[in-house]
């Protein structure tokens, strides 16, 4: 009887070391499912960015012109009204992709309203549907600048609308 509670108090001793390890354990199990998730997430929208900077950079609608009054009748404008609003479907979709908490979605929202903005524009003035697509494309330019700058991708690394260029991985 005497070895019996001898062996249980040598069990007791190494309780309270083993509960430490298995909570270390997992702690680290955690932290390493954490990280491996935010680094699935952050190349996933990372590929997400560059695959829309590369689709509106391949639309000839963004294409930078020096606007001038022109009717709104005819194959162009109705083109590119109509390129506007599948970019507007595009980035809508690449938003919804993104996590809701996420800053890349409040920048892909603006881009949406300033697609939709072109439409407003355009019923304004018909006939200064150019000068509107070109402030369209601005606004696109500078909210791409700022998804690099939130992605900390390189400068330049995403293509400007129209351009007909594809997005540059980091060296």
């Amino acid at each position: 009887m005497i070895e019996a509670s001898a062996g249980s108090s040598e069990m007791w001793i190494t309780f309270w070391p083993d509960v430490l390890v298995a909570g270390i354990g997992s702690v680290l199990t955690v932290a390493i499912a954490l990280i491996t998730y935010r680094v699935q997430q952050r190349r996933s929208n990372e590929q997400l960015v560059r695959n829309l900077a590369d689709d509106l950079a391949m639309r000839r609608a963004f294409m930078p012109i020096s606007p001038f009054v022109t009717s709104s009748v005819g194959d162009d404008p109705d083109r590119c009204r109509r390129s506007v609003q599948s970019a507007q479907r595009q980035i809508s979709l690449i938003r919804d992709q993104i996590a809701p908490d996420h800053r890349l979605r409040a920048l892909l929202q603006e881009m949406v309203a300033w697609t939709r903005q072109f439409k407003t524009l355009n019923e304004a003035d018909s006939e200064r549907w150019q000068f509107s697509l070109m402030e369209v494309r601005g606004e696109l330019v500078l909210r791409l600048r700022e998804i690099e700058r939130v992605m900390r991708l390189k400068a330049g690394a995403l293509p400007d609308p129209g351009t007909a260029e594809v997005s540059r991985h980091r060296p």
